[in-house]
């Protein structure tokens, strides 16, 4: 490829309309065939450092869901403070887990809801939805009996 480019760049502006255009389109296609390539080596590197320092899942969802229950439940240990309450979790709550072989790195986050007058569980909110950005995965939990009862 780079032989060609070369080339390309040392002709006269005559000469390079006398190329064959199936240089070109060589060209272009095996650069295409290049970057997919080490596109596939830096995905292939995401999800080694992934299984190495741990899959990271944050748990989302509206206030009072059951996010906090679900981490306690996971971790089989309290970790997050569970309060009827709503708001009660304003800061995000991680824990190490060893979930099917794997370590994962769990994630307790604020509910998130588009009205507060809090400005603390405003910025809670704010780290939810970053933490959202920066996981791996979501495990996003809604209280459907809460939701069936309105």
């Amino acid at each position: 490829m780079l032989a060609h480019i070369e080339a390309f760049i040392d002709f006269e502006a005559d000469e390079v309309n006398d190329l064959d255009p199936m240089v070109f389109k060589n060209l272009h296609d095996k650069a295409h065939e290049v970057i997919a390539r080490i596109q596939r080596y830096l995905k292939q590197g995401e999800v080694a450092e992934a299984i190495r320092e741990g899959f990271k899942i944050a748990i989302v969802g509206p206030p009072n869901a059951g996010k906090s229950t679900l981490m306690n439940l996971l971790a089989k240990r309290r970790v997050s403070i569970v309060s009827e309450v709503p708001g009660t979790t304003r800061d995000l709550v991680s824990t190490n887990l060893n979930l099917f072989g794997h370590h994962v790195i769990l994630t307790d986050t604020a509910g998130i809801r588009s009205k507060t007058t809090d400005s603390i569980e405003h910025q809670g909110i704010e780290m939810a939805k970053e933490e959202l950005e920066k996981s791996h995965g979501i495990l996003f939990v809604l209280d459907i009996v809460a939701d069936l009862v309105k």
